[in-house]
């Protein structure tokens, strides 16, 4: 509250009492001056009234994201130039006690008043109206959040010595790195200091401003001297001595109305004329102002000038757990170790629905005693709070005796520190269980509710199960919460003309009851895993419960917050990597598949058919890395040695994929409409080309580390990494397989991945092993019988029908097996024995070694190789993957997806002499000697993909060694050489006259892609000039993000298209055993949905007059 009218005092009537300050522009003056960021020290409580500003919205029950993302938003703009302090109030002095309770009791007898006008239907704009400037604001779930954000951008400090305002006053004199104190009491300019006082409540964006009230100028002005005004705080109402006290005496000397200018310059005279002495002015003032000299007027008027001393020692703990409790902010378990009397009653509720509503709060706050005070529970101390316990009582003292749980409870410090003592996991759901409603979640598993809402329905199960709410009400509040968190929630919202008398009482005891659970969650040690800020808009929900009283909100609830089977839930990826670096003390990683990442970013199966819109592919894997990369380390794995046991499943994979694009292309030939093509294709498609492939390795070198896999299948590199690697928070991949292999860090789901906010779905691999109650080695052979990368499904398919019948459905199939397993030997070789014979009829070695590598694929212990060659370190470091694979003999596969490989016949041909070429400039030091290059791949387009063996073909002409070749850096000298063995890779005589150093960076990699194609017969100079004109349109950003796809995808251009993808990808290649990749090498700019549009309007050859002068003297393809 502050002196009272000195606000208006100071607006008024001094001179240069109240100006206008630009925060950022002051800060730096500051630090101009002072060589150091200053301090700014802030009421932390202050906050409050500053986010809220609209009464209707928060009568209706807060509009709390809007509060949250304001007061995000200053707190971010104080803190980039001033370090923030915020102090928080611990300690009401015993001299405030009472002025306290009477504040208290006045604010809820004008509460009551509300509560009558909201149940007699009075129009909210005319209870608005007579609320006048009074609101209250604080509540529970504020009071968090405020606390919350503080803790983001700040230091927050507990005022545990004297009142908040004189410890707030003393750390800023003691401090000469303070700028200004930020709150919100006028007591302030009582305060002896040379620090400024800023204005919370005028705070402003755009830019940063407040106001600020000049203490000098109020000296200045009145001629007082600093203990004189505490005097002139004493006797304007304060406080501690009331505006109520000294009414009488202002009234006689000034009438009934008493305006600020006449009233304190009355007692600036009043005070002029005491004597110097305090002790001899204290008693003038007692018997003048009230009419008393007894020892207790005296006292009561010391307290209230010696509130504003600020020479006091401060309370040093030295109790560890008091420590505890003050480094991790647990208030309220200060309160009770300090025995700090509080108050506990909701605002703006009728405590008579129902009518054990106070009997209920408190049996949970006594439970939450009983937690802290455990150790007392042979001979407790009575509990003292504040509040009311019938609506026809006043607010008052009450005590009653905790209430101790009947199990054993571990130490209190060790209960509360969840990460150093994580064994007492248990006991700690236990006892929030236990808190909340023992029998109504004993047979849930907490920690699968989505973490997003599991402070949510924690106080939804609160409240319905003590019989606050129905079901159907609890349900509309989660959708409410559920379209605030999905951001679909209107900013604009009219307030209701009157406000429905239901909906009010609901909204504000969820927010009181939210406001309980996190004083669970902090007794038990589970606050900074469990609890959130409250994301609910009262506004939103009252328009919700108007239409939906009648159940109808359940079915706008999706399936994951209607029926949560722990297995699968939506997850903030920020959120969650800030909560495991506020627990853990540092950013966590993220460990993802490469070539995973192929899948978010392609989502139009029809603009890949028609060759694909590459820029927006781009775009969008880059801001989704990004926003990765904010928040957590990330680790890119990349496959490089297929286990020789998947070998076979790879190349039958590979055939069938071949088999679905022959018929994709016969359908293109047929003229088939695109959309039936998408139909007949269904869930299937291929989005791994060679250019997306370099665009996914491209972004992630960019934002990240990345690892080959060169030991083991990269499933269970990345496995291995992230269960050696204790700050990997989880694995992102598209394989399900991560489902089974064991470790603590998490599994997302890259398909998944959205942006605004940065989400994914988790899948949870504790609930696949509590709901099959299979352990980590029986899961391996879940997998060996359910079909895998090892075990493919038809070789189990026949025993499975056999025992599930024709239709095979997820849920009957894992619980046929999980009965089969558990029926299982337990020794492992027994176990596949028995496999062996009931599942393939058949013990044989071969079977026998055919189940173990199913089921070893899962192993993590394994050491991985160490790269001792220096010409293979190079290749890692530098990201050659073509070369790492000619070096360590790994068979790759060459054919392009999406080709009719007869057009022209010799196609494939063409493709191996440039990759034999390639090989033969890797293996030059061998060519006396030649092996034969292994590959996988089909020469004709009637036959199986199959392995191919052939000679590298090798230049005529002298080498450098092949680590000088490749560092362009290093060895510039071997530039000639370089260009050299480029043109001899694309083709020699077109390019021999050409100085490719000069042909534009941004279009090089274009155009020699067009001159390879052009030369061997793909494409017509007519058809390279459309491609041009596309990939020039997309990098002038040009070409429309909103593009109509064909209705029937034309043969030509998607024949042209997707050679163009395989040959960009191909040139690729050219560039890395040239050393010229960092150079040359640029990611695919193309659109193939717009060059399908452009192909038929310029077959006629329009497409040239429309390239740039620039480009067209490099049409060196011509």
């Amino acid at each position: 509250m502050g002196v009272r009218q000195l606000d208006t005092f100071m607006k008024r009537h001094v001179e240069n009492g109240f100006a206008s300050v630009d925060i950022h522009v002051e800060c730096m003056k500051f630090e101009r001056s002072h060589g150091k960021k200053p301090v700014l020290v802030i009421d932390l409580l202050g906050f409050i009234s500053l986010i809220i500003e609209d009464k209707g919205q928060m009568l209706c029950g807060g509009r709390h994201q809007m509060y949250e993302e304001n007061l995000e938003q200053i707190l971010k703009e104080l803190s980039k130039h001033a370090d923030l302090v915020f102090f928080e109030d611990k300690l009401p002095p015993e001299e405030k006690k009472e002025t306290i309770l009477k504040r208290d009791q006045e604010k809820d007898e004008t509460i009551t008043e509300i509560i009558k006008r909201v149940k007699s239907h009075t129009l909210l704009s005319d209870i608005l109206v007579e609320m006048g400037d009074w609101k209250i604001t604080r509540t529970l779930s504020h009071y968090d959040m405020v606390k919350i954000l503080a803790k983001r951008h700040g230091l927050i400090k507990f005022a545990l010595t004297k009142d908040c305002d004189a410890e707030i006053a003393q750390y800023a004199n003691d401090n000469p790195a303070v700028l200004a104190v930020i709150a919100n009491d006028s007591d302030f300019l009582i305060f002896l200091g040379r620090w400024r006082y800023f204005s919370i409540s005028d705070i402003k964006l755009n830019p940063l401003r407040t106001k600020e009230y000049n203490k000098k100028a109020l000296r200045n002005t009145l001629r007082l001297n600093d203990q004189q005004l505490t005097i002139l705080s004493s006797l304007s109402g304060n406080d501690v001595i009331r505006f109520p006290e000294v009414e009488k005496f202002l009234k006689t000397n000034l009438g009934e109305r008493i305006k600020a200018n006449r009233k304190f310059d009355f007692l600036g005279y009043f005070i002029h004329a005491l004597p110097k002495d305090l002790n001899s002015a204290i008693e003038v003032i007692a018997k003048k102002v009230f009419n008393s000299d007894s020892k207790e007027v005296l006292e009561h008027i010391k307290d209230s000038i010696n509130q504003y001393d600020t020479i006091f020692e401060s309370k040093k703990l030295t109790d560890p757990l008091e420590k505890l409790c003050v480094d991790k902010q647990f208030g309220f378990t200060i309160d009770v170790l300090k025995k700090f009397v509080r108050k506990f009653f909701p605002y703006y509720c009728d405590i008579t629905k129902p009518s054990t509503l106070m009997n209920v709060i408190m049996e949970v706050i006594l439970k939450a005693v009983g937690i802290i005070n455990f150790d007392e529970k042979d001979d407790p101390e009575k509990f003292s709070y504040y509040g009311k316990k019938t609506d026809c009582t006043g607010i008052q003292q009450y005590s009653d005796f905790p209430i101790f749980p009947s199990f054993n409870l571990p130490p209190l410090m060790e209960l509360l520190e969840r990460e150093k003592y994580p064994n007492h996991k248990q006991i700690r759901f236990q006892l929030l269980k236990w808190l909340i409603n023992e029998k109504k979640l004993e047979k849930y598993d907490l920690n699968f509710v989505p973490k997003r809402f599991v402070h949510d329905i924690l106080t939804l199960v609160f409240m319905t199960s003590n019989g606050f709410i129905t079901t159907t009400q609890a349900d509309i509040i989660l959708l409410t919460i559920y379209n605030v968190e999905q951001k679909v929630t209107p900013r604009e919202f009219r307030l209701p003309v009157v406000i429905n008398e239901n909906a009010f009482q609901i909204a504000h005891l969820y927010n009181f009851s939210y406001g309980l659970i996190n004083k669970c969650f902090e007794v038990t040690g589970l606050l900074d895993s469990m609890s959130k800020i409250l994301n609910f808009d009262g506004v939103a929900f009252h328009e919700l419960y108007l239409k939906n009283e009648s159940g109808m909100a359940l079915k706008s609830l999706p399936v994951e917050l209607r029926k949560w089977q722990n297995g699968f839930a939506s997850v903030d990826i920020h959120e969650e990597c800030t909560k495991f670096e506020r627990s853990h003390g540092k950013k966590p990683v993220l460990v993802i598949d490469l070539l995973g990442l192929l899948g978010p970013i392609v989502e139009d199966k029809g603009q890949m058919l028609c060759g694909g819109r590459h820029q927006m592919y781009e775009e969008n894997l880059e801001e989704i890395l990004n926003e990765l990369s904010k928040y957590a380390n990330l680790v890119f794995f990349e496959d490089k040695l297929p286990p020789e046991e998947k070998k076979e499943t790879i190349l039958k994979r590979d055939q069938e994929k071949d088999e679905r694009i022959t018929e994709i292309i016969k359908r293109v030939k047929s003229h088939t409409p695109l959309s039936d093509i998408l139909v007949e294709s269904g869930d299937w498609m291929i989005t791994r080309t060679l250019s997306h492939y370099d665009m996914v390795k491209a972004l992630a070198k960019r934002h990240g580390l990345m690892k080959y896999a060169l030991t083991k299948d990269c499933d269970a590199e990345i496995a291995q990494y992230a269960n050696n690697n204790p700050a990997v928070l989880a694995v992102i991949a598209n394989d399900s397989d991560f489902l089974i292999f064991p470790g603590r860090w998490r599994y997302f789901s890259n398909s998944e991945i959205k942006l605004n906010p940065l989400r994914t779905k988790e899948y949870n691999k504790k609930a696949l092993r509590n709901t099959l109650r299979l352990n980590d080695q029986q899961l391996t052979i879940l997998s060996s019988l359910s079909g895998n990368d090892v075990l493919r499904y038809p070789e189990v398919e026949k025993f499975l029908k056999t025992n599930l019948g024709e239709w095979i459905k997820p849920k009957p199939k894992f619980f046929f097996l999980r009965n089969f397993i558990h029926a299982l030997p337990r020794d492992l070789d027994s176990a596949i024995k028995e496999i062996a014979e009931k599942v393939f009829n058949s013990g044989s070695k071969k079977f026998l070694e055919h189940i173990k590598d199913s089921i070893n694929q899962y192993d993590t212990f394994f050491e991985t190789k160490k790269l001792t060659d220096p010409l293979e370190k190079q290749c890692v470091d530098k990201q050659f993957n073509f070369i790492i694979d000619v070096l360590k003999k790994f068979d790759r596969k060459f054919f392009p997806y999406y080709c009719d490989i007869t057009r022209p016949s010799n196609s494939i041909n063409i493709i191996m002499e440039v990759i034999l070429k390639a090989v033969g400039i890797i293996n030059f030091d061998e060519k006396d000697d030649p092996e034969k290059f292994s590959y996988y791949g089909k020469k004709i387009h009637s036959e199986d993909i199959q392995q191919h063996f052939d000679f590298p073909i090798f230049p005529s002409f002298n080498l450098p060694p092949l680590m000088e070749l490749l560092e362009g850096e290093k060895y510039p000298n071997h530039k000639q050489i370089r260009f050299q063995l480029l043109k001899w890779l694309i083709n020699e005589k077109k390019l021999e006259k050409y100085d490719l150093n000069l042909v534009p960076k941004r279009f090089v990699h274009d155009i020699l892609t067009l001159v390879f194609m052009t030369s061997n017969g793909f494409i017509t100079t007519t058809q390279a000039d459309i491609i041009l004109l596309t990939v020039y349109n997309v990098e002038q950003k040009v070409t429309p993000k909103e593009l109509r796809l064909p209705v029937i995808i034309n043969e030509n251009a998607f024949q042209i298209a997707h050679l163009y993808n395989f040959s960009y990808g191909l040139i690729n290649k050219c560039f890395e055993v040239t050393g010229l990749l960092d150079s040359m090498s640029k990611i695919l700019n193309f659109d193939g949905v717009a060059f399908h549009e452009l192909y038929l309007k310029n077959e006629s050859g329009m497409a040239l007059k429309s390239l740039p002068v620039e480009l067209r003297k490099w049409r060196i393809y011509r």
